[in-house]
């Protein structure tokens, strides 16, 4: 299918063009990974910190997590916290860190 096609649009020019199928196919391609996410009742931020932590290996700091986001996010804590509560991650106090 073409992407003219597919949004009924015609396109002035080839970057027009592309500039919008790059943005239709994100959005479908983001739609695909919410359906598979919501299987497992996580969102895309909440997969992300999932990888981080499996590709870390052993414990990280909420900073550093942040810092490799692929979407930033300000509320990461209460992300992981949800992450907590569903079972999929522990938080450890360090002692060195009061926060």
């Amino acid at each position: 299918m073409k992407i003219d096609d597919a949004i009924q649009t015609r396109f002035e020019s080839a970057s027009m063009r592309a500039v919008v199928n790059v943005r239709y196919t994100a959005n479908f391609l983001a739609s695909l990974s919410n359906n598979f996410m919501s299987k497992y009742d996580l969102t895309m931020p909440q997969f992300n910190i999932l990888r981080i932590l499996r590709g870390a290996g052993d414990v990280m700091a909420v900073n550093t997590i942040k810092e490799r986001m692929v979407e930033k996010s300000p509320n990461t804590t209460r992300l992981m916290d949800k992450l907590i509560d569903k079972g999929f991650i522990s938080r450890e106090r360090c002692e060195n860190d009061r926060r």
